[in-house]
């Protein structure tokens, strides 16, 4: 134990009991030291609140990336389907707005990353 946390407690136990404060580390007892580093509550609160702003902006582009990846299963399913049409102009088709999200989804990704 620290000397300056012993004479704290020495403190506090030769008080009388119906004169001292419920523990030894109150303001009432003259041999406290309080700690060396106060916390700056204006300071931490500023960090908390970018901290929290960062966070929202993260969940967004997570939300966005989330909806990118749902056309891109979408785009990836469309493509799968053109094998099974028999027309060859809307395997085509399909296959070129497939091709089209695909693309589409690849900028996206790139803005978004």
């Amino acid at each position: 134990m620290a000397p300056s946390t012993q004479k704290t407690i020495d403190w506090w136990l030769n008080a009388p009991a119906s004169n001292r404060p419920a523990s030894p580390f109150s303001s009432a007892n003259p041999e406290w030291i309080t700690p060396r580093k106060v916390i700056d509550t204006n300071e931490v609160l500023d960090l908390a609140e970018a901290e929290l702003i960062k966070a929202e902006d993260e969940i967004h582009q997570a939300h966005s990336l989330e909806l990118l990846e749902a056309i891109l299963a979408i785009a990836f399913l469309t493509g799968g389907l053109t094998a099974t049409l028999r027309s060859q102009s809307a395997q085509f088709l399909l296959l070129s707005v497939s091709a089209t999200v695909l693309v589409i989804s690849a900028v996206g990704l790139l803005v978004l990353w």
